[in-house]
């Protein structure tokens, strides 16, 4: 699956964030996060299209970006690239190995892998030496 790094910007006035495809220039951005493009659109020239090179829009709903695709009438909302749980596959680890070899829980380790709950730094840097890459591979 594709993805696309979004910017989280300042929250606007309701309180929703600003997502946008491009940095701010004055670095006053989150640094980025990976999202998967959800399936049948694609991020072609510094935009996010439908298949037939329709533009569209990034918007936010409930504090998460939602693609929106005004030329077909839908909407997705954007998750998260799995990148704990690709390093995971990547190694062969089955996910209770993982969680074991991590000392935590397979509940906590689903946690991790599905963005629901964060890792502190020491979690993170014991899940890099298991899986042989760096921190930045997995957040």
């Amino acid at each position: 699956m594709e993805t696309v790094t979004l910017y989280l910007y300042d929250r606007e006035e309701n309180g929703e964030p600003v997502f946008s495809l491009e940095p701010d220039p004055n670095g006053e951005d989150d640094g980025g996060r990976s999202y998967e493009v959800p399936a049948h659109y694609f991020y072609r020239g510094g935009k996010l299209v439908t298949q037939k090179g329709e533009p569209c829009a990034v918007q936010a709903h409930n504090g998460r970006p939602l693609l929106v695709d005004t030329t077909n009438g839908r909407a997705y909302l954007m998750e998260l690239e799995p990148k704990i749980t690709h390093m995971r596959e990547k190694q062969g680890l089955s996910q209770e190995a993982f969680a074991e070899a991590l000392g935590v829980s397979q509940l906590t380790l689903y946690r991790f892998e599905h963005n629901e709950e964060e890792p502190h730094s020491a979690i993170l840097s014991r899940m890099a030496q298991i899986l042989h890459c760096d921190v930045l591979d997995l957040i």
